[in-house]
């Protein structure tokens, strides 16, 4: 707080506060341009992250400063997801596999998002407003199938009880969550979902774990929205499951008027 004080005054309080932490741990004047730059720096609920990954990448003597904001900007990503325990695990990673990570995160979204972004424009992830931009069109929802509500019913397998919920993915980042959980490539139906080809859901179950919910992803359905018709039903690693076979799938399908 005392070395804040001293801050320029051009800079916002919230500025002030990173320039003092910054000039607390010992960083160099390069990596303090990019940490007051970055989009962090408004962020002031999770600091413990933050202070985290300050303290990693000034103890890194050859870190690069430029690529402080890639590694921050996906962190903050998780925060918008409401995923701060993942924030917390990605921090906790070697410096080397955090940044390669982010990296692949970036990489990804420019991928997934190569229809809506213009063939003149260079795409480099290292440029936050490419991050900006990429965030921007991730966040963007598309439209649910119409008469979808939500849908909860007692699973049993394997002799244990569970909780079930079924829920419409709309927004690019939840396909991205479903295809790492399940291992397989639903996050590539983000344009026929944009473009109104089919609608994408996940059968979750949840467990409470030593006193925590824990919600794990079962199976990931595709209907068609022209027909309202279950296409395909996928479980982990791209298996096939006939949701005929499904009990609960019926229940579902009757109760959003669905065909099989």
């Amino acid at each position: 707080l005392h070395l804040a004080l001293q801050a320029p005054e051009n800079l916002t309080i919230r500025q002030a506060l990173r320039w003092g932490q910054v000039k607390a741990l010992g960083g160099s004047d390069e990596l303090l341009a990019e940490v007051l730059s970055s989009r962090m720096v408004k962020d002031l609920s999770n600091d413990a992250v933050w202070s985290r990954l300050l303290e990693k990448v000034i103890a890194r003597a050859n870190f690069n400063p430029r690529n402080f904001g890639i590694i921050s900007d996906t962190l903050l990503e998780s925060f918008y997801e409401g995923k701060h325990g993942r924030a917390e695990a990605l921090v906790n990673l070697p410096l080397r596999e955090l940044l390669c990570h982010s990296k692949r995160y970036w990489e990804n979204l420019v991928r997934l998002n190569q229809e809506n972004i213009p063939t003149s424009r260079k795409v480099h992830i290292s440029c936050a407003n490419v991050r900006w931009d990429l965030h921007c069109l991730k966040m963007q929802p598309w439209a649910s199938l119409p008469g979808t509500r939500p849908f909860e019913a007692p699973c049993f397998h394997q002799g244990e009880t569970f909780q079930c919920r079924i829920q419409e993915l709309t927004y690019p980042w939840q396909l991205v969550v479903e295809s790492r959980a399940m291992k397989h490539c639903v996050d590539s139906y983000g344009k026929s979902c944009k473009l109104g080809v089919c609608s994408i859901f996940s059968m979750r179950s949840e467990r409470i774990i030593e006193g925590k919910s824990v919600i794990t992803s079962r199976l990931t359905i595709e209907v068609s929205r022209k027909t309202r018709r279950i296409l395909q039903v996928r479980g982990r690693w791209n298996q096939y499951f006939h949701p005929s076979r499904i009990p609960i799938l019926h229940k579902w399908a009757r109760e959003l008027r669905l065909t099989m």
